[in-house]
């Protein structure tokens, strides 16, 4: 598969999980103040808000990581199948 045909395979799902890991940092640091600090749900809209709005500058560096770590893992079940089916 050449860089090109990567790209176009890979670039919707790693839209979708770079947002998600976009969203999890924010998300966990919001409910941690509502828990144990604030108590007040306008807090932590406004927290996550906020977090995920500065997390915006480094979304190419997630999306970047995130073709990264998918071609890790078809370069390591390519490694896998080799090792199992050496003829393949």
């Amino acid at each position: 598969m050449g860089i090109g045909q990567f790209f176009a395979k890979y670039s919707f799902i790693n839209l979708f999980i770079a947002t998600l890991v976009m969203s999890i940092g924010p998300f966990f640091y919001a409910t941690f103040i509502f828990l144990f600090i604030s108590r007040s749900y306008d807090t932590f809209i406004e927290d996550f808000l906020f977090l995920f709005w500065v997390q915006i500058y480094f979304y190419p560096l997630y999306y970047l990581a995130g073709f990264v770590f998918i071609a890790l893992y078809q370069s390591y079940k390519r490694a896998k199948i080799k090792k199992q089916f050496p003829w393949y």
